[in-house]
């Protein structure tokens, strides 16, 4: 920052290259070290830039300085092992050397506007030709490219496979998200369509048979390590909690729920990055408001770790000192896009998850797992009544969130010596106290669009959303581990933790249009609306889609494509959670009601932010 003569500071910019990045802290340096592992790579250097001068955003762009014969799939897949899809270069571009400065440093000046060397478009094109690219570029929006630039090297991203999988629907094609994301170029899709070949059902990643989840999980499962008796005569503390995810949306607010109820230790897993942890940690919790009760710093360490690593990538002091000081195991940690298919979220979800049990195996510890309430709505067995003992009796599973939560859930119903306590969320809403909400959580991304279009859909259905505010999901979580002794060995305790009942569509059109002055309106004059903020750039495609993939299900212009992106998912569920709620209350929890007084506690600070935006714009 500047000081100005009156006194104020300007802030003038970073001194690290951290960036922000879909509303995550991205640190550069991360991606590069990743990059650099790989086989045949000299030099990496990641930045956020436009792909052409055409280009409506900026994208997370990697110039690679590689061997000869490296591809650019080859590099995509290797990183898809090593990184979680939110820290995934959208473009990666090979280079036969990096640019330099005089003193040999990368010179990113350079690369800011280095030229990208696509295909050329062709000179003709047949209709459908043109209307595949046509989609490519509304898409992602990115001027059209050549017939075989694949789809990420137009910058796309999950979000843009479910876009165009919505706007080829619309145009009579049905272009399956699994194909999409297998990365094709238009030519690969224009080959599928005149092919009509979807005979690959395997590969399938939208919809997925629960039975292949099984059988994932059976397989992770068999290659953990057998569980060790841990000399007791060794360990330095039986009050050792591990905690993951300590830097996320929920783990911060956790962290403080078990600093506030026990003086034990706490130790925080968290990622390698450019920063170091402890700052990392410590600039998360001020940018949530999370408040941390005073004199704790003495009990929290910073470990660096990914749980996506066997043994978190530790050495073996470290991981021997771990296993010999841990008593309970709370694992938070998960990549939560619900538009990533199914092998993007693998690593972090499934065999994250598993090499957390394998330390609470090893170190015998109680384990808590963070699930979700999505094991149930984002199936083909969502509608009823779930309560604690619900079997996951779904064959099927829509998104690859849900998917990776189920595998998760059915490689810890295999265990049988640790005990296990599941704590299934709901959709995770702002935080009452503080109004702090997730920027691209799904429900953000669909108040933000209405206020955009200015009206709310009416519908005959009853359409219903699950709303559970943050702090109550994570001081219950803190408090039911505090209260949990975990002596049924074998077993699994399983813990619903939502609000009290689902939030309507009638009382979110009341609550916007009390404190936003928007109305409703039939379906058609809200797709009118919409297609006309569209085309006047008067709304965002991030939010026009998640408009669309919200209401499209259930207003009629949609197929179940738009299922990962449904908010209205629990319309025809009931979440009985009053075994868990009322445990919440007699531990000092309160167990929120959803009325008008949640709603302004979870939307208002959201909507004062989206409507200033508005006037600003």
């Amino acid at each position: 920052v500047r000081q100005d003569p009156d006194g104020s500071f300007v802030y003038c910019g970073r001194i690290d290259r951290q960036i922000n990045f879909n509303g995550l802290r991205i640190e550069p340096e991360e991606i590069e070290s990743a990059i650099l592992t790989l086989q045949g790579v000299f030099g990496a250097a990641v930045l956020m830039r436009k792909i052409s001068s055409a280009s409506q955003s900026k994208r997370l762009v990697a110039f690679v300085e590689a061997e000869e014969g490296l591809t650019n799939e080859s590099i995509r897949k290797q990183l898809a092992e090593i990184l979680p899809s939110s820290r995934m270069p959208q473009r990666i571009e090979i280079c036969r050397e990096l640019p330099r400065t005089s003193s040999g440093k990368t010179d990113f000046s350079a690369l800011a506007v280095h030229p990208f060397v696509d295909e050329p478009q062709v000179d003709s094109v047949n209709g459908r030709q043109e209307v595949i690219l046509n989609l490519f570029s509304e898409a992602t929006g990115e001027a059209p490219l050549g017939i075989t630039a694949r789809w990420r090297d137009w910058g796309a991203d999950s979000l843009a496979a479910i876009q165009i999988v919505a706007l080829a629907e619309q145009r009579g094609l049905q272009i399956p998200l699994w194909f999409i994301s297998g990365n094709p170029s238009p030519q690969d899709v224009l080959r599928f369509l005149e092919e009509k070949d979807q005979s690959n059902t395997e590969q399938l990643t939208f919809a997925c048979s629960t039975d292949r989840l099984r059988e994932e999980a059976k397989q992770v499962f068999s290659k953990l390590p057998l569980q060790h008796k841990r000399d007791n005569a060794v360990a330095f503390s039986d009050q050792v909690i591990l905690l993951t995810g300590a830097t996320g949306f929920l783990g911060s607010r956790v962290l403080s729920g078990l600093l506030e109820r026990t003086s034990s230790k706490i130790i925080c897993l968290v990622r390698p990055g450019s920063t170091a942890a402890d700052e990392r940690l410590r600039s998360r919790l001020a940018d949530q408001q999370v408040e941390l009760p005073q004199d704790c710093d003495r009990r929290i360490e910073v470990l660096l770790g990914d749980i996506s690593s066997s043994k978190f990538g530790l050495t073996e002091n470290s991981w021997r000192r771990l296993v010999e000081s841990t008593k309970t195991v709370v694992h938070c940690a998960a990549d939560i896009s619900a538009l990533a298919p199914f092998e993007d979220l693998r690593n972090s979800n499934l065999i994250g998850t598993a090499n957390v049990l394998a330390l609470a195996r090893m170190a015998n510890a109680n384990m808590h797992h963070a699930s979700t309430l999505s094991v149930f709505v984002g199936t083909d067995a969502h509608a009823g009544v779930f309560d604690e003992h619900s079997e996951l009796a779904a064959k099927t599973a829509f998104g690859g969130y849900a998917q990776a939560k189920l595998a998760a859930e059915f490689l810890l119903k295999l265990e049988r010596d640790v005990p296990i306590t599941l704590h299934r969320l709901g959709l995770l809403a702002a935080d009452q106290r503080t109004g702090i909400y997730p920027e691209n959580d799904i429900l953000t991304m669909m108040v933000q669009g209405l206020l955009q279009v200015g009206c709310v859909p009416n519908s005959e259905r009853d359409l219903r959303f699950d709303l559970t505010p943050v702090d109550y999901a994570a001081a219950a979580m803190a408090a039911m581990i505090c209260a949990d002794q975990g002596d049924i060995l074998g077993e699994s305790t399983v813990r619903h933790i939502a609000g009290r009942a689902t939030c309507s569509l009638v009382q979110l059109r009341r609550y916007l249009q009390k404190h936003a002055g928007i109305g409703e309106s039939p379906p058609t004059i809200f797709w009118d609306r919409l297609a006309r903020a569209e085309a006047t750039c008067a709304i965002s495609s991030l939010e026009a889609t998640a408009l669309k993939m919200s209401f499209g299900r259930w207003l009629g212009s949609q197929g179940d494509s738009s299922r990962a992106l449904d908010l209205f998912q629990s319309t025809e569920t009931k979440f009985d959670c009053r075994r868990t709620g009322e445990l919440a209350e007699s531990l000092g929890v309160e167990w929120p009601l959803t009325n008008e007084e949640l709603l302004d506690n979870v939307l208002g600070r959201l909507c004062r932010d989206s409507l200033a935006k508005l006037q600003n714009d």
